[in-house]
């Protein structure tokens, strides 16, 4: 499962939204959701390279959500 299916999963009405605890780390947002799901935001993680411009703006966005977003799914929610 990639990074853009993960942050789908915490971002749909699956995961619940009451009873977060929000951190601040620095340069990151981490969000630990009450069934043990984490999300954490990078804001300074620049831009991916390499990425050419006849390349699909697919691999574009999923590059940059790997390079900005950190999830771990809790067990509930993780279907593998």
């Amino acid at each position: 499962m990639d990074i853009l299916d993960k942050l789908s999963i915490i971002e749909s009405d699956a995961v619940p939204k009451e009873g977060a605890r929000i951190e601040n780390l620095s340069t990151s947002l981490k969000i630990t959701h009450a069934c043990g799901c984490v999300l954490v935001e990078h804001f300074a993680c620049g831009t991916p390279t390499g990425v050419r411009k006849d390349e699909e703006p697919e691999k574009y966005e999923r590059l940059q959500a790997e390079r900005k977003y950190f999830v771990e799914l809790c067990y509930a929610h993780n279907p593998e």
